[in-house]
């Protein structure tokens, strides 16, 4: 498995944090939420466990370097933390309803390649899906920008989305333009907190829109 070049130089104190993160425990409200988690994740392919824990840029990074905290085990308790998030959703600890809507949301990262979301902008990445998604988000950036400042007081990311500067764009230069701010403003927040939070903080400053650019 090739290394991408955003991981090779990482310090130890990262990748010392990446190990910390993915051994944080998962907050169940009662016992009841914990057994509808874990018949969510047995209801997971193997491949689909793996995808589901790859939603962690922690873990993420820590099986692309090989390292041993990225194990099994890891995975399946953070698998067990992503279903939390679907079960919350849907509601009434409902297994069926819930994985259901898991699997609808690999089948989408899938379909966008949201992993090379995080390499695109590499110095070694060379996939034609690479460029293509790199020149979508950087000609979408040119026409509004979006960037992290920061974090909240619950320990979140803070995105500042600024008004649209200039019109014309296309649909999928603008949905891999959310796409790839998304999965970055992710992965701040699960670094800031620890992995404690998993949302985050978002502000739009809509100060002096132009209609005419949207």
């Amino acid at each position: 498995m090739s290394i991408p070049s955003s991981l090779q130089n990482l310090d130890d104190d990262t990748i010392r944090r990446f190990r910390e993160i993915v051994k944080v425990p998962t907050k169940f409200d009662s016992p009841k939420e914990e057994e509808t988690c874990r018949e969510v994740v047995e209801g997971l392919s193997e491949e689909e466990l793996q995808a589901t824990a790859d939603m962690s840029y922690a873990f993420w990074a820590l099986k692309k370097l090989g390292d041993e905290a990225a194990s099994p085990e890891v995975a399946r308790q953070l698998a067990m933390k992503v279903a939390l998030w679907h079960v919350k959703f849907v509601g009434g600890n409902h297994a069926k309803n819930s994985l259901k809507r898991l699997q609808e949301a690999l089948k989408i990262r899938e379909e966008h390649k949201l992993e090379l979301f995080r390499t695109c902008f590499n110095k070694d990445a060379a996939s034609d899906d690479e460029k293509s998604i790199r020149e979508d988000v950087q000609s979408d950036s040119d026409k509004q920008l979006q960037f992290l400042r920061g974090q909240d007081k619950a320990g979140r990311a803070v995105l500042i989305k600024l008004p649209r500067m200039k019109p014309g764009t296309t649909e999928k230069a603008y949905i891999r333009q959310q796409l790839y701010v998304a999965e970055r403003s992710a992965a701040a927040t699960e670094f800031i907190s620890m992995g404690e939070q998993d949302t985050v903080c978002a502000i739009f400053n809509m100060q002096n829109q132009n209609s005419g650019n949207a």
